[in-house]
């Protein structure tokens, strides 16, 4: 036996058991077929191996995929893993960015003193209506009021109006409409003890009024305007106090009464001189007829 058939019938077991490579297969065929010994060899080896075991070859197969299909799930879960928790990494991400927007979106801060001006008027029943004159601002102002007690006790109470604007604002189309975003009651002033107006802020301010000082009285315009806002609010008491359902919840003639009651309060707005220059709508007054049966409360 010659040195090639020593490798052949090395080969041969690969070869029968399905394991050996292409080129250890072609080897060990070719040389069979020019090798009557070897090719004898072989059918012997063949003769010699156990049959094959189905059960245990299913066995095996089964095994096999169900180590592929576990292998499978653990990838899909890796990648759901993965999907959900950048999913959460967005959602997290888009609220902190939403809270995030608001709080800076709903910060204020005070406009300098030399920015708007403010000044006082008093109506007849004792009331200070406080006028805002925002020079004309395209940005959005907001009026703050507090007081504070400088000396401890009620005796010397300084009431503190202001503006502020947001940190991020937007321009308006038109300037602001100068008008009054506070006024004071005759009762709220008593019971507070208020001493001094300031506009401004403690640390930055100037002297409105102190106490014992004269206040302007209001035009006759500006009185007016407050009449008939004393109106809708009287009107408003009543439909609260009332026990009616079809009163309550608004009668056509109840719906009128509103429709004027609010053409009367802003056609009176406009024309108040303290409020002067006007940049909103004119609004054609009442006519007599219409504020009488208006103010005489009648039903149709």
């Amino acid at each position: 036996m010659n040195k090639e058939c020593e490798i052949a019938r090395d080969l041969m077991p690969l070869v029968l058991d399905e394991v050996a490579s292409g080129g250890s297969k072609t080897l060990v065929y070719d040389h069979v077929v020019g090798c009557a010994e070897c090719a004898a060899y072989m059918d012997k080896l063949k003769n010699d191996m156990p049959a094959p075991d189905e059960s245990r070859q299913e066995e095996e197969k089964q095994a096999f995929a169900q180590a592929t299909e576990k292998l499978k799930k653990k990838k899909r879960q890796r990648v759901l893993r993965s999907v959900l928790l950048g999913a959460l990494a967005a959602c997290v991400l888009l609220i902190a960015g939403y809270f995030g927007y608001w709080q800076i979106t709903g910060l204020k801060s005070q406009i300098p003193l030399d920015a708007y001006d403010i000044s006082l008027a008093r109506l007849e029943d004792g009331s200070i209506v406080v006028t805002a004159d925002y020079h004309g601002s395209r940005t959005p102002l907001y009026a703050t009021s507090f007081f504070e007690d400088l000396i401890g006790d009620k005796r010397g109470v300084t009431e503190y109006i202001g503006m502020e604007k947001y940190w991020i604002s937007h321009e308006m189309e038109y300037p602001m409409q100068n008008g009054s975003p506070i006024s004071f009651s005759a009762d709220y002033l008593e019971r507070h003890s208020i001493q001094e107006i300031r506009q401004g802020t403690p640390k930055d301010y100037r002297t409105v009024w102190k106490k014992g000082d004269s206040i302007p009285a209001a035009s006759p315009e500006m009185e007016e305007f407050y009449f008939w806002l004393g109106e809708w609010d009287r009107m408003y008491d009543r439909l609260s106090e009332t026990t009616d359902e079809v009163i309550r919840f608004g009668s056509e003639a109840i719906q009128t009464r509103f429709m004027l009651l609010r053409q009367a309060i802003e056609a009176a707005e406009s024309i108040v001189p303290e409020w002067q220059p006007w940049v909103g709508m004119d609004v054609k007054p009442l006519d007599e007829n219409t504020r009488k049966w208006l103010l005489d409360g009648a039903e149709e």
